[in-house]
């Protein structure tokens, strides 16, 4: 009997404390997006969706986590724009003027009033002005990846969608066909021969290219091709 208990609690803390629980509770967005203000946009209506799936059906110890994980956000965010800045910084202040301490700065309103962690002020380039004022219209990886994803395989999951999301060449057909505005797939690559969206084959078009394996996730194995004449 013992023996089954310490299984169920090892079982309980490996889902409670997988990466993408930690991302999610770490971001602090589980508590701030309670008070988000309603502005009828798209964005809102999938965070507002994020919010009640996170809290859907907690435990004792899955509330702990994200409290916990709320308490920890700030220290742990100004840590990382700490890190990020010392990295980027430079870059960013040659090309906008901002200095070291104005990013820090931006990175911790934003963490802490729309729960956006460190990390996407520089990917999703938010030290643009008109880009930072949008920051909430981003769908970002603690709420896709650790919540929303598992809500659509849990109601809406089938053979067909799954698929599509597992493929990314797939996945541009399949929004496609129903008329979902997504980045198109040009092509894919397939054992040395390359095949281009609506049938044929040919050279690789005359354009900067973005290169990612069919099947993947966090940007493993992507590339950029830059064209030069």
């Amino acid at each position: 009997m013992e023996s089954a208990d310490s299984r169920k609690l090892v079982l309980r803390l490996a889902k409670v404390f997988k990466p993408n629980v930690l991302v999610k509770a770490l971001s602090g967005a589980a508590v701030l997006w309670a008070f988000l203000v309603e502005d009828g946009s798209t964005a809102m209506a999938v965070h507002r969706a994020f919010y009640d799936e996170v809290w859907n059906d907690v435990d004792l110890t899955e509330r702990f986590v994200l409290y916990f994980g709320f308490l920890l956000s700030l220290p742990v965010n100004t840590s990382l724009s700490l890190l990020l800045t010392s990295r980027c910084g430079r870059r960013v202040r040659q090309s906008t003027g901002k200095g070291y301490l104005r990013q820090i700065w931006e990175q911790f309103v934003l963490a802490a009033r729309k729960a956006v962690p460190s990390p996407w002020y520089y990917m999703f380039e938010l030290y643009e002005e008109p880009r930072r004022l949008r920051a909430l219209e981003y769908l970002y990886r603690f709420e896709t990846k650790a919540a929303m994803y598992d809500s659509l395989r849990k109601y809406l999951s089938n053979p067909a969608s799954t698929e599509a999301l597992s493929d990314k060449a797939a996945f541009a057909e399949h929004c496609l066909r129903h008329g979902v505005a997504a980045v198109p797939a040009l092509g894919t690559m397939r054992k040395g021969r390359l095949r281009l969206s609506g049938g044929g084959s040919g050279p690789l078009p005359a354009r900067d290219l973005f290169l990612k394996p069919l099947r993947g996730a966090g940007g493993r194995g992507a590339s950029r091709w830059t064209y030069g004449k």
